[in-house]
C-alpha cells in the first residue's frame, strides 16, 4: 500500500516550500515546473514520483537553485543522509529537464527508469548531488544527457547505471569519499556499469551505452589493496558500448591504450581542494586536470558555479578553486 497524493500542478504555490509525506505523484498527462529558488522538503520515506506520463522540469538558475532536501538541517541534519527516498522518474515518464538544482541527504538522489521515447528521459545539467545513502543517479534501462554535475559522497555508487540504457556525461565530477565508517563503509566503487537485469536468477541482457567527455570519476575505495573506483559487470548477449573521452579515472580496469587518442589520465590526483566535510571540489593551482579538458566536448562554456570555462578547458564540473 503507498501513500500517496496526485499533484495538481495548477494550484502548486510557487511562493511557498513544500513538505511532501509519502507519495507526491506527478501523474499521466501532467507537468511539473518548479523555478529557481524553490525548496522542496521531504519526509522519511518520502518520494517524489513522476508517473507514466508524467513530466518533471526544474528551472533553477546559478544563484538560485531549486532544492530537494530532508526536513531537518538543524545540528547534523543539514548533511546526514538517508532522510528521505528520492526523486522518482519512472518508466513511462517523459521529457524530464533539471537545470540548477541540488539534491541531497536521501537515500538517493534519482532513479531513473526505462526511455519510452527518442528524447532523453532526463536532461540534466547544473545540478549537485550529495549525500545519499545508496547512491546519486540510479539509471535502469534509461537515457540520460548530463551535463556539469558534482555526484559525491554515496554509500555505494555516486552513479548506477544498470539494466543496460544510453548515457552521456560531459565537465562532470564523480567523487565518493563516503564519511560514515563502521559497517557502512563503501564497499564499491564509486561508478557502476551493467548491460544486464537480473531477476530471480536468470540474467537478462540489456545493451547499454555509455559515454563520459571531460570527466573526473576518483574516491577513497580500494580493492585488493588497490585504488578503484570503476566497476563493469558485462555479459554476453547485449551490447556493451563504453567510452571515456579526455577523463581522469581512479581505476585498475582503464588505461591510456583502451582508448587510443582519448587523453586519458589515470590514477593521478585531481587535487580537490578539500574532500573533508566541507568539501570544495574546485581544483588547485597543481591538478593535473587543469587544461586537461577537450574545447570541442564541452556542452557549455561556464562551470557549474557559473565561471568561465579556461581553454583548453579542466576536466570535471569546476575549473582552479577562486584565489588559489
Amino acid at each position: 500500500f503507498l501513500n500517496y497524493s496526485i499533484i495538481d500542478p495548477s494550484r502548486w504555490n510557487h511562493a511557498l516550500p513544500h513538505v511532501i509525506f509519502g507519495y507526491a505523484v506527478v501523474d499521466e498527462g501532467s507537468v511539473l515546473e518548479l523555478h529557481a529558488g524553490e525548496k522542496v522538503f521531504l519526509a522519511d520515506n518520502a518520494y517524489l514520483w513522476v508517473y507514466d506520463g508524467g513530466t518533471l522540469r526544474v528551472k533553477g538558475t546559478a544563484e538560485n537553485p531549486v532544492t530537494f532536501t530532508g526536513m531537518r538541517h538543524d545540528w547534523l541534519y543539514g548533511s546526514l543522509p538517508s532522510q528521505w527516498g528520492y526523486i522518482w522518474l519512472s518508466g513511462g515518464s517523459k521529457d524530464n529537464v533539471m537545470d540548477h538544482a541540488v539534491i541531497e541527504n536521501g537515500y538517493a538522489g534519482l532513479r531513473v527508469d526505462t526511455c519510452v521515447n527518442g528524447n532523453p528521459t532526463l536532461t540534466i545539467s547544473n545540478a549537485v548531488i550529495r549525500n545519499h545513502s545508496f547512491a546519486g543517479i540510479v539509471g535502469q534501462g534509461a537515457r540520460i544527457e548530463g551535463d556539469n554535475l558534482l555526484v559525491t559522497n554515496c554509500g555505494r555508487a555516486t552513479l548506477l547505471l544498470q539494466a543496460g540504457g544510453n548515457y552521456t556525461f560531459t565537465s562532470s565530477t564523480f567523487a565518493d569519499f563516503w564519511a560514515y565508517g563502521g559497517t557502512n563503509r563503501r564497499k564499491t566503487p564509486s561508478v557502476i556499469l551493467a548491460n544486464f537485469h537480473e531477476a530471480g536468477g536468470i540474467v537478462y541482457p540489456r545493451p547499454l551505452t555509455a559515454s563520459f567527455r571531460n570527466c573526473i570519476v576518483w574516491g577513497n575505495h580500494y580493492e585488493n589493496g588497490k585504488e578503484e573506483e570503476l566497476m563493469m559487470n558485462q555479459t554476453d548477449g547485449a551490447v556493451w558500448a563504453i567510452e571515456f573521452d579526455h577523463c581522469l579515472l581512479r581505476t585498475q580496469l582503464v588505461d591510456s591504450t583502451s582508448f587510443p587518442n582519448k587523453a586519458l589520465l589515470i590514477n593521478k590526483n585531481p587535487l580537490f581542494v578539500s574532500t573533508s566535510d566541507s568539501a570544495d571540489y574546485h581544483l588547485r593551482e597543481e591538478s593535473p586536470a587543469l587544461g586537461a579538458g577537450s574545447q570541442t566536448l564541452l556542452k557549455s562554456n561556464v562551470t557549474l558555479d557559473n565561471q568561465p570555462r579556461g581553454v583548453p578547458p579542466a576536466i570535471g564540473c569546476y575549473e582552479r578553486g577562486k584565489g588559489r
